[in-house]
């Protein structure tokens, strides 16, 4: 796996695989304190666990106080206890383009979960994802040309915000728990 620590906006990683990493957070990224930019990246078959095999956080990517940019990356078949695909510890990236699938979070957030985080996630799919598909604790992400299908759809943890435009969540629980200041327009969920 890669780990990183106050990497500024100059360090891109373009047309890279990232795969069969065990780490205990972010099995197959982890960046703390930095803003790198990320292009045609596939990030898969990574784990998030300690030394005796117990789910930790992050199996595709971990992101503490980060804000890195993402475009055209694939996030497939991570596991983790929370957050299968990605984990957002306070950190606002950018993320495009993206297809996160098949992960598993043996806790929450199969595809991402976020902990006083606010991404920004527009074109992205998020699907069959297993412990929900986006997990929110205190997190206000926006959702812009999004498509959230299988499993559970949003699951909010404490109190967040979910702002969605132009998107579909098919989902056998399209919002599960508090939702607070929640505005979706030009949507479809079922």
């Amino acid at each position: 796996g890669l780990s990183l620590e106050g990497v500024t906006d100059a360090t891109n990683f373009e047309y890279v695989r990232i795969s069969g990493a065990i780490k205990a957070d972010g099995g197959g990224i982890f960046f703390s304190s930095s803003d790198p930019t990320l292009k045609h990246v596939l990030i898969s078959g990574n784990s998030a666990q300690d030394m005796w095999g117990n789910p930790f956080r992050g199996g595709g990517i971990f992101l503490s106080g980060s804000n890195p940019t993402l475009t055209n990356v694939r996030i497939s078949q991570n596991t983790a206890g929370y957050g299968g695909g990605i984990y957002l510890d306070s950190s606002t990236p950018t993320m495009t383009h993206m297809q996160i699938d098949n992960n598993t979070a043996s806790s929450r957030g199969g595809g991402i979960y976020l902990v006083f985080a606010n991404p920004n996630l527009a074109y992205t799919t998020i699907i069959n994802n297993i412990g929900s598909q986006i997990s929110l604790f205190d997190s206000n992400p926006n959702l812009n040309h999004m498509t959230l299908v299988g499993g559970g759809g949003i699951d909010i943890i404490n109190y967040s915000s979910v702002y969605m435009t132009n998107s579909i969540i098919w989902a056998d629980v399209p919002f599960s728990s508090y939702v607070d200041n929640t505005s979706i327009t030009y949507s479809d969920i079922k």
